[in-house]
Parts: C-alpha cells; sequence; structure tokens
C-alpha cells in the first residue's frame, strides 16, 4: 500500500519510493524519508491534498501526490 491510504495515528515502515523523478527521491531522502523509516500519519487536509507524518520528531507536510510514491507495510 502507498502512504496515500494509510490511517492517521498507525505506524508504517517504508519499503520502496516509487518514483522516477530524481529530485523528488533526493528530496524525500534528504528529509529522512528512505527505506526501512518508520512513519506515522499525524494530520491530512479533508482532501488529503496535504498530509502530516512523523518521522522519529520530526513533522514533515507532504503533497497527495508524493505520500502516493512511498510504498508502505504496517507495523
Amino acid at each position: 500500500m502507498n502512504l496515500y491510504d494509510c490511517q492517521k495515528g498507525k505506524h508504517y515502515k517504508i519499503t520502496q519510493l516509487k518514483t522516477q523523478d530524481e529530485i523528488l527521491k533526493h528530496r524525500l531522502l534528504t528529509m529522512g524519508i528512505y527505506e526501512n523509516a518508520i512513519i506515522s500519519i499525524s494530520h491530512t487536509t479533508l482532501t488529503k491534498s496535504t498530509i502530516a507524518v512523523m518521522i522519529g520528531n520530526t513533522q514533515i507536510a507532504l503533497r497527495g501526490n508524493e505520500a502516493k510514491s512511498i510504498e508502505v507495510v504496517a507495523l
């Protein structure tokens, strides 16, 4: 499943960054979004156009299409 489809408050492990856009991939990696990282959704807008995620003690806002490129498994 991808991060866009996940539920708020649950923890997930990132399994893959599915994007061909190298700039986006580099941006995600520099924010701490990489394979095997633990991530959770803290907030979303009503339309899920923006998703706030927690990685460790850091909160990051992602666009919905960016969240769709992050494959995860539930913990």
